[in-house]
């Protein structure tokens, strides 16, 4: 199971990404899943793919891409899966949802556009009549509701010292923090000659807010502390292989070059915040819990998707 996991709740589309693990346990309530519900939440699927990188972009690189299809279908019936699992634990626990609810939810959503038409294609690409539509807003926010209440359960447990040690030795490397400050500029030339004033003694956050284009030179180019996976690679495998007090080379990222100076590392249990910890002993035990649901369910399915299934098991092992 992956540390840093978020807290997330189904969102009104219907997008959920979380790992599952492996459904092994046939014990419990029995699920049918067939290959029409499969197909056409795949279909909604793509289409919300193919407006997030425009039609192009879809055409030319991902509609036939043979691991994306395959990723996205291993994605897809985990989804459906869980969403049908999850809607049962909902209605045992007689969560509701009233119409005056399904329909603020749906005017939110036919007031984010400007013409009517847009409205009325986008119903048309996710396969949807404004029925069904409400329909889905209705199932959602229910989902959305049973899991909050879930989360916010979890989000109370207060682990004691010595759970939160034994989880920060299992995954020290996903703890780790630095802080940094850096210099943006559009030019390598640029961050040479900044560099080199640097080198000379001259003081990195005047430099900062003479000089660099990113907001945080009205802090003297302090980021704060991040991990790993908060920035664009180029920029972290580089802070992260610096030491306290050291100043970079210029280095290159899309949105130009940085000139970074490490202020602080944390590296140990006692300098991490045992708030992220905290927060992340909370977001595996609603891992947990998650996969409890999942494990107990007895889910039938064609073969077809047994296989997409089966696909997918092997590739998370």
């Amino acid at each position: 199971m992956k540390i840093m996991k978020k807290v997330l709740l189904l969102a009104m589309t219907g997008l959920m990404v979380l790992q599952l693990a492996a459904c092994s346990n046939k014990s419990g309530k029995e699920f049918e899943i067939t290959i029409d519900e499969f197909n056409n939440v795949l279909e909604q699927y793509k289409a919300k793919y193919m407006a997030q990188v425009g039609e192009q972009t879809w055409n030319d690189k991902l509609k036939d891409d043979k691991a994306f299809n395959e990723n996205l279908e291993e994605l897809v019936l985990e989804q459906v899966i869980l969403e049908k699992v999850i809607m049962d634990e909902a209605i045992t626990a007689k969560i509701e949802v009233t119409d005056e609810e399904v329909n603020k939810e749906l005017d939110t959503v036919k007031s984010s556009y400007t013409k009517t038409e847009d409205y009325e294609e986008y119903l048309s690409k996710n396969n949807f009549t404004e029925e069904t539509f409400k329909e889905d807003i209705k199932k959602q926010l229910i989902l959305t509701k049973f899991l909050k209440s879930k989360a916010d359960e979890i989000m109370k447990i207060e682990p004691n010292e010595k759970e939160l040690k034994k989880l920060y030795d299992q995954y020290v490397s996903a703890f780790k923090k630095v802080q940094a400050s850096h210099i943006l500029v559009d030019t390598e030339e640029k961050a040479k000659e900044i560099k080199a004033k640097l080198d000379k003694g001259e003081d990195f956050a005047t430099l900062a807010k003479e000089f660099s284009s990113c907001p945080s030179k009205e802090k003297g180019g302090d980021l704060g502390y991040f991990a790993s996976n908060e920035m664009i690679a180029e920029f972290s495998n580089a802070a992260f292989a610096m030491s306290v007090g050291e100043i970079s080379d210029p280095v290159k990222s899309s949105f130009g070059y940085h000139v970074i100076k490490v202020t602080d590392i944390r590296d140990t249990y006692e300098k991490t915040d045992k708030e992220d910890i905290k927060y992340q002993y909370r977001a595996l035990k609603y891992d947990e819990m998650i996969n409890n649901f999942i494990k107990d369910a007895n889910v039938k399915m064609p073969k077809e998707l047994e296989k997409i299934r089966e696909r997918g098991n092997k590739k998370n092992k």
